[in-house]
């Protein structure tokens, strides 16, 4: 079966702008790019299986868009309909990096 899922960064009476936030930027953009860097991995009380679930990445854009703007200008929309087990983002796990240490040490 096929999928349509459709995120905006805020309804068609609100204009969209930088969160009040100092770094964040946009907050839809910023909400986007974390989740798909691995912050809603598990978000919506699934496990951390790096695996990026639509139901993970809706939750978490919604959720973390809303907090960035602190509620004053972003309120993101959803409209869609996906299989609760829709994978977006599948990654390999990560692997500890080891600390490299300057050499003479």
């Amino acid at each position: 079966g096929r999928s349509l899922v459709v995120l905006t960064p805020v309804s068609a009476s609100q204009l969209c702008g930088p969160s009040p936030e100092r770094g964040v930027g946009n907050p839809f953009t910023y909400a986007v790019t974390t989740a798909a860097q691995g912050a809603a991995d598990g978000f919506s009380g699934g496990e951390k299986n790096g695996q990026l679930e639509m139901k993970e990445l809706v939750d978490y854009v919604l959720k973390t868009a809303r907090e960035k703007s602190r509620r004053q200008s972003h309120i993101p929309q959803f409209a869609g309909d996906f299989p609760t087990d829709a994978v977006f983002v599948s990654a390999p796990p990560s692997t500890t990096s080891k600390t490299l240490e300057p050499k003479g040490q």
